[in-house]
């Protein structure tokens, strides 16, 4: 392979991974943006709930990410570095499931807080809409990337 080509293939390499990743922040940000809005108006929060609303909820979400996302992906990493459910000793696995436990407990905590810290900032309905919010929200964007993955396939 002549340098030219390399020195392109390396260029469209570092371009295409920079382009994936902004992709998939831009994905992420505009879910959020999204979300934000869903809630926001399914809830009809006043300006006064809103500013009290948004920083608890937000801090739950960064909570429940870390924990959902990052720590269980983690686990599920180490699975498959360790070449699979099957592969692992049953040790391993035990100390797999007792972290997918505790994380669950510590998802299930901080729901619990995240609805007692809302108890002071918005009344009681308009946190059982919140939960419907998600729900709905979640069910909406499931659909909808159905959808595209049907359509794809057309």
């Amino acid at each position: 392979m002549k340098m030219k080509h390399k020195i392109f293939f390396i260029l469209m390499l570092v371009f295409s991974i920079n382009t994936s990743t902004y992709a998939q922040k831009h994905d992420a940000n505009r879910f959020k943006t999204l979300k934000v809005g869903y809630i926001t108006e399914t809830l009809d929060l006043t300006s006064k709930e809103a500013e009290k609303f948004w920083p608890i909820y937000n801090e739950h979400q960064e909570k429940i990410h870390q924990l959902r996302i990052i720590e269980s992906t983690q686990l599920k990493l180490k699975i498959r570095r360790n070449g699979g459910i099957d592969s692992l000793s049953e040790s391993e696995a035990k100390q797999i499931l007792a972290r997918f436990i505790e994380i669950d407990a510590e998802i299930q905590k901080e729901q619990s807080e995240l609805y007692e810290n809302l108890k002071n900032v918005i009344p009681p309905k308009k946190i059982l809409k919140l939960l419907r919010a998600e729900h709905d929200f979640n069910r909406r964007i499931l659909e909808q990337l159905r959808k595209r993955r049907d359509n794809f396939r057309d």
